[in-house]
């Protein structure tokens, strides 16, 4: 049965919403379609539409919802509703929300981060010296280590609300100061796990070649083409674990699983096993796994991070987790010059990968799996 609504205080709300969003996106507090409103209107409430821009709304198409959230008039809800009804059912008091996300992130973090690193990116063509060379790598990786754990921030703040509807962990979320991200075992816990696939990511990137090599493929164009065969299994396996991991809501599995792909794919008996086809199907299913990873793994430290150690913790765990850019390649050259088998790496890869599953299944599957 519908519920009833008063049509003066749905005009109200109305042209309260709109007047509230132009104010909001005029001074620069949104930008976009990010942030929502809402308002409670007797049993039911009001709330912009899906993918709205708050300084263009259309006080007709605000999504009107009785009090089960189903549609009376206007567009299709934003997807936030759930996050908003929890709100009021929360606090009876509560008759107007507005969410809104980071406009500083963007503007005064990501854009001068991405704008700076192209242009240390164009400036290596003035190298002519080992000393240019080094400074002008020092600042790309600066450049890129602030970048990534900043879009992961973002697309976090874009993304909590899908998981408005599940159990609250208030209680389980770091959410205050910087230097409590320090101080989180949780915060290190994760560093470990993405330490593990990195290792195995950076194997991958540099030595893929040799790997491709060491089947018994000859000519650079014909390792080159074959080199790139894993990375395209890599890319038919990563959206369906992505999309299960969400609609399921399992996420430790979901990683564990593509982890110990990449494991018995770097396997030397699987690799080197004389058949070249059958080597480049360990090594498809190595990358497929190692590379499926890196997307799943961010789902975990974003569902206990939260407000400014949010930041902090992403930075930390990047950081940590990238020093296996510097030792899987140079602890691969190094094992196989000292020992003189391309084994022994994979083994360790291999075990590498296998500790990382096994620190993942340590998290809590009541606040990861959300």
């Amino acid at each position: 049965m519908t519920t009833e609504l008063p049509d003066t205080a749905v005009d109200k709300a109305r042209d309260e919403i709109v007047r509230v969003g132009t104010s909001l996106f005029n001074r620069g507090y949104v930008h976009a379609s990010a942030g929502n409103i809402s308002a409670r209107v007797g049993d039911g409430h009001l709330i912009t539409p899906t993918d709205a821009a708050l300084g263009f709304l259309d006080r007709h198409r605000l999504a009107l919802v009785d009090a089960n959230g189903e549609r009376i008039a206007g567009d299709r809800a934003s997807k936030t509703l759930t996050l908003h009804r929890r709100v009021y059912e929360a606090d009876p008091t509560a008759r107007f929300i507005i969410h809104t996300h980071s406009t500083h992130l963007v503007a005064l973090w990501i854009a001068p981060i991405m704008i700076s690193w192209g242009l240390v990116s164009a400036a290596f063509m003035f190298v002519t010296d080992e000393a240019t060379f080094y400074v002008l790598r020092f600042l790309l990786g600066a450049a890129e280590a602030g970048f990534y754990p900043g879009v992961i921030l973002y697309c976090t703040e874009k993304a909590v609300v899908e998981r408005a509807g599940a159990d609250d962990t208030a209680h389980q979320t770091v959410r205050s100061r910087v230097r409590d991200a320090f101080r989180e075992p949780r915060v290190w816990l994760m560093c470990l796990i993405y330490f593990c696939f990195v290792m195995g990511q950076y194997a991958l990137t540099f030595w893929m070649p040799s790997f491709v090599e060491s089947t018994g493929i000859e000519g650079n164009f014909a390792i080159g083409v074959l080199s790139a065969v894993p990375f395209l299994a890599a890319l038919v396996v990563m959206n369906p674990f992505g999309r299960s991991a969400d609609r399921r809501r399992e996420r430790r599995w979901r990683l564990v699983i593509p982890s110990l792909m990449g494991a018995v794919g770097f396997s030397p008996a699987a690799v080197r096993n004389g058949s070249t086809a059958l080597s480049l199907t360990a090594l498809s299913v190595a990358a497929a796994g190692v590379l499926t990873c890196a997307p799943l793994f961010w789902s975990l430290p974003t569902t206990f991070l939260g407000g400014t150690a949010a930041a902090a913790g992403l930075a930390i765990i990047n950081s940590v987790g990238n020093l296996a850019g510097f030792v899987s390649p140079y602890m691969i050259g190094a094992i196989k010059d000292a020992t003189g088998s391309a084994s022994i790496p994979m083994y360790v890869l291999a075990f590498t990968l296998v500790a990382g599953a096994a620190a993942v299944l340590t998290t809590n599957k009541h606040v990861v799996n959300r």
